[in-house]
């Protein structure tokens, strides 16, 4: 085992939250894992990672489930005999696209988070301005791309400018349709991709895009 430091890598996909430890020479220290489906399925109702509204062309993902997963993730890899305190560095991946919706408490509320108490207990709805993360299945926002391209002239003008046509999924042009629904004044604060929101949450700080 290593006693330098270490370095803790989150892979947040549609299905799992993967934790991995390393150190400086990259050796891996330690491995850990969730699985929406089994470890979370009967609580949050999720199939495949994600909730379904077919009459809205809705899919997306209870935010509740992903800070729980990392209060869980984190617990397996101190219960596999992980140097927690040598982590010196935290850094996330997200495979699909999506994002979190910050609430205007949400920097004070992390700021101020207790290590003796779970991430879950904290970080409440006041906290989300949302309490589901849009899926990169999503196909709901079709009014949102339609006002982009309107509001730039065409689809090919809204690709000139912003090297992206508009999205349903949650992803390009600032995240797409996705983020203009979602952040119309009085609702969302801030938002993050979905690779950045365990890394917040770990960190106690909003790494964000401000809205």
């Amino acid at each position: 085992m290593s006693s330098g430091p270490l370095y803790l890598g989150f892979d947040l996909s549609t299905q799992q939250l993967k934790a991995i430890v390393i150190s400086s020479d990259l050796t891996v220290i330690s491995e850990a894992k969730v699985d929406f489906d089994a470890d979370f399925g009967a609580k949050y109702g999720v199939k495949k990672g994600v909730l379904t509204n077919e009459d809205e062309g809705e899919v997306f993902q209870p935010v509740a489930m992903w800070v729980e997963a990392v209060d869980l993730v984190l617990t397996r890899l101190r219960d596999k005999g992980c140097p927690m305190g040598q982590i010196k560095g935290i850094s996330g991946s997200g495979q699909q696209h999506s994002s979190v919706y910050w609430s205007a408490d949400a920097e004070a509320t992390l700021k101020t988070l207790d290590p003796k108490r779970s991430l879950l207990e904290q970080l409440d709805e006041h906290v989300f301005a949302f309490q589901f993360a849009p899926n990169w299945q999503d196909h709901s926002t079709q009014k949102e791309c339609d006002n982009f391209d309107a509001h730039l002239g065409s689809p090919q003008k809204l690709a000139d400018v912003s090297g992206s046509s508009a999205h349903h999924e949650p992803r390009s042009c600032g995240c797409g349709g996705g983020v203009r629904k979602c952040t119309t004044p009085q609702r969302a604060s801030r938002y993050v991709p979905r690779s950045s929101h365990p890394c917040s949450s770990a960190a106690s700080h909003p790494s964000t895009s401000a809205t």
